[in-house]
């Protein structure tokens, strides 16, 4: 019995290392599996040799033992969820802050809109993304920071999907002072990649023009009601 079950176990063997390298990648089975020399399984027979498919596997297997083989994107993909949305935007903050504007530019989509409200349009594509943070980098001091203060990351939404991530923040000098009037919230979202697809920028205004806003709205809304009644249609 001992040399038959030694002759046994040789065929298993010589049968297990006849898979076709289409089946391994990385040194791993991808697409089936061997159920060894025989034997029965759930009231099936299962012949020697013969190779299983990974979705018809034994119960009690956890699901986290599944092999895959995963794509280039796929990869990338899976690298943004453990990453996490906002740890991309924290980044994005973090090389900013050292001047390290082309690193920054690299956490953003080639197709992105970025519409900081200080200026009267948006920034599309990373090129023009790239010479406007450029120019705000070299107009403020080396030492300012922008700091987080709070970030609320969405859960991802599979349809657009992307993931939203808000901020709140003020500037900073980089002993920890922080400076008056220099607050702000932005939105930003982040795709399945981990690419900044879209950022907004709602800085604190210096001039507290309070109650003057609400007269102006109050006049504006007259104006338009006014005009409204000289409309011909």
């Amino acid at each position: 019995m001992t040399v038959a079950l030694l002759l046994a176990t040789a065929g298993c063997l010589a049968e297990a290392s006849a898979v076709a390298p289409s089946q391994i990648r990385g040194g791993i089975i991808t697409t089936m599996r061997h159920e060894g020399c025989g034997g029965s399984r759930g009231g099936e027979t299962v012949r020697p040799g013969r190779w299983q498919p990974l979705a018809r596997r034994r119960a009690g297997i956890p699901l986290s033992r599944r092999m895959a083989v995963r794509s280039s994107r796929e990869k990338t993909a899976v690298v943004a969820i453990e990453m996490g949305a906002g740890e991309v935007v924290r980044k994005y903050f973090e090389y900013w802050n050292k001047r390290q504007m082309d690193d920054a530019i690299s956490l953003f989509a080639d197709d992105c809109i970025y519409e900081d409200t200080l200026y009267p349009g948006f920034f599309e594509g990373k090129d023009e993304l790239k010479k406007h943070l450029y120019a705000i980098g070299e107009a403020l001091p080396a030492d300012f920071r922008f700091n987080i203060d709070e970030l609320a990351v969405s859960s991802f939404d599979e349809v657009e999907g992307l993931s939203r991530i808000g901020v709140q923040w003020h500037v900073g000098l980089a002993d920890g002072r922080k400076l008056p009037f220099t607050r702000g919230s932005s939105m930003y979202k982040v795709n399945g990649e981990g690419k900044i697809t879209s950022g907004f920028d709602v800085p604190e205004p210096v001039l507290k023009t309070g109650d003057a806003n609400l007269a102006i709205l109050k006049w504006a809304g007259i104006v338009m009601k006014v005009l409204k009644l000289k409309l011909p249609f």
